[in-house]
């Protein structure tokens, strides 16, 4: 699940009302000491029912055996101010989740077709997680009311489903897959074209030049996305300036004509969904940025590479260095969902990459 930056563009962070919900529990459970209070956002209910030890939140039932992540129990985590250095005993748990959100996106891939809504693939993630005994993490996090993120065509991130809206052939549809395993999360987010062939979602050849931009536009930019990243994430090792991977990924966008949607940022993940390190993946970012304080990858690092990739030309006629154009990131009116100013056509892969001694490892 991307982490958003207050930029000039217009992206703003949701500033959520909020109410106290009580965890209910029976004359068996009245010792103060079990008692808590959850603050939630205003679309949120939870209620703990004390013989099943059912958490309900957001219409969801959540079985007693799922561990729900602190913030969903207004409980705090301290979010280091620096890049952790992982344990070897953090890195496992976090390999666990990252094998976790690859197996789900196999699964969910088998799932996808032309007809379902988008209501459809959040109900699948969340029975899908609770039979592999994790919590779907988008879940009341700072109020986001679904189990996973689903942004179709000019949704650039943080689409929420609906029974509303129907998936149809040729659609572009980027879904982002964040758990909790009780100890940390794991995150990742998969483009898909959707089909009316037999398998539903189109197998697409990793060369974008395979694509005609301006008569398959769907697939010609998953491709793009798909490279940016994969191109990111091989100059991760020890010592590489954080700012490198936007430099990276830019140099692959702008050989495509395609742009990096600024303000999507990655991030480190622990028992913690959005911490340091941050990651910039547009060159447009790093002008306003002093790249010194981003710092190095060490060994030990985890964190998330997400570029978002926007179908758009220079709009003046000269091209830059990098990326032709930066495509303004607007967030509507339900607080969540960003598109871009001019509705581009938008894509988004992301991995979970630990830092090695010799390199890295992909973990999603």
């Amino acid at each position: 699940m991307a982490d958003l930056f207050v930029i000039n563009s217009g992206i703003s962070r949701l500033h959520s009302q909020h109410l106290f919900v009580v965890l209910f529990f029976n004359d068996a459970y009245q010792d103060p000491a079990n008692r808590k209070l959850c603050l939630l956002h205003r679309l949120t209910s939870c209620r703990f029912h004390p013989f099943a030890r059912t958490l309900k939140l957001c219409g969801r039932d959540i079985p007693s055996s799922i561990i729900p992540p602190p913030y969903v129990l207004n409980e705090k985590v301290t979010v280091p101010n620096v890049p952790l250095v992982h344990s070897s005993e953090s890195i496992e748990q976090l390999r666990h989740a990252g094998s976790i959100v690859h197996q789900l996106f196999e699964e969910l891939r088998q799932f996808l077709k032309p007809g379902l809504t988008t209501q459809d693939v959040d109900n699948f993630i969340f029975a899908a997680c609770i039979a592999k005994h994790v919590y779907p993490s988008p879940l009341g996090y700072c109020g986001f009311p679904k189990s996973v993120c689903t942004s179709v065509n000019e949704v650039a991130c943080h689409g929420i489903p609906s029974v509303e809206q129907s998936l149809r052939a040729g659609d572009l549809l980027s879904v982002d897959i964040s758990i909790f395993t009780g100890t940390v999360h794991g995150d990742a987010c998969r483009s898909y074209v959707l089909s009316d062939a037999s398998d539903h979602v189109d197998v697409l050849h990793s060369d974008p030049s395979k694509y005609d931009p301006e008569t398959d536009p769907a697939r010609f930019l998953c491709a793009v996305a798909e490279n940016c990243c994969a191109a990111g994430t091989r100059i991760c090792l020890p010592g590489t300036p954080y700012a490198e991977i936007a430099t990276t990924i830019c140099k692959v966008a702008d050989l495509y004509g395609c742009s990096v949607v600024p303000g999507i940022r990655g991030h480190g993940l622990a028992d913690f969904l959005h911490g340091p390190p941050e990651i910039i993946h547009s060159v447009n970012e790093l002008r306003s940025t002093d790249t010194e304080t981003l710092g190095c990858m060490k060994s030990g690092h985890v964190f998330t590479i997400e570029p978002c990739l926007a179908l758009s030309k220079s709009t003046d006629g000269r091209k830059n260095r990098y990326c032709p154009s930066p495509v303004h990131p607007v967030v509507l009116d339900d607080g969540w969902t960003v598109v871009t100013l001019n509705r581009s056509l938008t894509a988004q892969f992301e991995n979970t990459v630990l830092i090695t001694d010799s390199g890295h490892d992909v973990l999603t």
